[in-house]
């Protein structure tokens, strides 16, 4: 395990999100998606998501990053771990190393943990909202759409608080979604402000560098063979060695599950602690954006549920940690 004094070995095992092209490039990965999958229209919505996404980091100003405080933080203080309901975006509850007096975060400290929450994710949120709506939308869907549109922020925040720590209630559920990607959008206009020296090495390879989340999914190059992980909270990648398991970081050799009919879309999953992180390979599955392809690989995801294995980290698009979850269909109910 490295020192989790020491900085990043290269600036280039950090790639800082340029947010609003990002997130333009998984839309219409996602549109092209759809085109001959089982659920077309749960991804095209999924497409209208992020480009609501996209469009609220390009027009959205934020705030210039803050300093921790002890309140008003992205996650809820007390990290009490995951509940029922919806899985929370991060299952190591990294953002609760901020210091309750907001001294600073320290070394070894991802820099956006445990920021400040500010007004700017529900304008965000808002934008999100609308470019969601579509004619023949799930009577979930659009009943969560009307429920955001008219929520005030004392409702709102609360809901945030709940996506974050995995303790949605039931009633709510079709609505965190859209409050995941909205916060994902506000994380990562704020990673891309952060400098290439700005991320920390924690010590926890499988932790994002920048905001402390865990990943989403990964990418293997097609060249390089480089695996890197994408964020479930800031959408910053970071690249980690392939022999480690990046829940545990154990090197016991993983397992390796594929469908026949993808074999560019395969889960890595450890023996040992029982976690999983899909990998998409570039040279089999070009234009691949992990996000976009993990939501739409729920198949994938049952078979191993069936294996008894769980994912390392959620996807904010899915709703859930587990897609075997009834919550994992809650948004519109779609097939894998």
């Amino acid at each position: 395990m490295s020192d989790p004094a020491a900085p990043l070995a290269a600036p280039a095992r950090v790639r800082l999100p340029d947010a609003a092209p990002l997130l333009e490039r998984r839309a219409a990965r996602l549109a092209a998606l759809a085109e001959g999958h089982a659920a077309p229209e749960w991804v095209r919505l999924l497409s209208r998501i992020a480009w609501g996404q996209a469009r609220a980091a390009r027009q959205i100003p934020l705030s210039p990053i803050a300093p921790l405080s002890a309140s008003s933080t992205l996650s809820p203080s007390g990290g009490e771990g995951r509940g029922k309901g919806v899985a929370p975006l991060a299952s190591r509850d990294p953002l609760s190393l901020a210091p309750a007096g907001g001294e600073g975060r320290g070394e070894g400290v991802a820099p956006l943990a445990g920021i400040p929450r500010d007004a700017a994710w529900r304008r965000m949120l808002a934008m999100i909202v609308d470019a969601a709506g579509a004619p023949g939308l799930p009577a979930p869907a659009r009943d969560a759409l009307s429920w955001l549109a008219a929520a005030p922020a004392d409702r709102l925040e609360p809901l945030a608080d709940a996506v974050l720590a995995g303790t949605v209630p039931g009633d709510l559920a079709a609505c965190a979604p859209f409050v995941g990607a909205a916060l994902e959008a506000w994380l990562a206009s704020l990673a891309a402000q952060l400098g290439p020296g700005a991320t920390a090495a924690s010590g926890d390879e499988g932790a994002c560098p920048a905001c402390g989340g865990p990943p989403v999914a990964g990418t293997i190059g097609a060249e390089d063979r480089l695996r890197w992980l994408a964020c479930a909270r800031c959408a910053t990648a970071w690249n980690v060695p392939r022999v480690r398991c990046v829940a545990c970081e154990t090197a016991t050799g993983p397992e390796y599950f594929h469908l026949d009919s993808d074999p560019g879309a395969k889960a890595e999953a450890c023996p040992d602690c029982r976690a999983y992180v899909k990998l998409f390979d570039l040279a089999k599955r070009p234009g691949s954006e992990p996000a976009a392809d993990d939501a739409a690989t729920l198949a994938l995801d049952l078979l191993l549920a069936e294996e008894g294995f769980h994912r390392a980290g959620p996807n904010v698009y899915v709703g859930a940690g587990e897609a075997s979850s009834p919550a994992a269909t809650d948004l519109t109910h779609p097939s894998p």
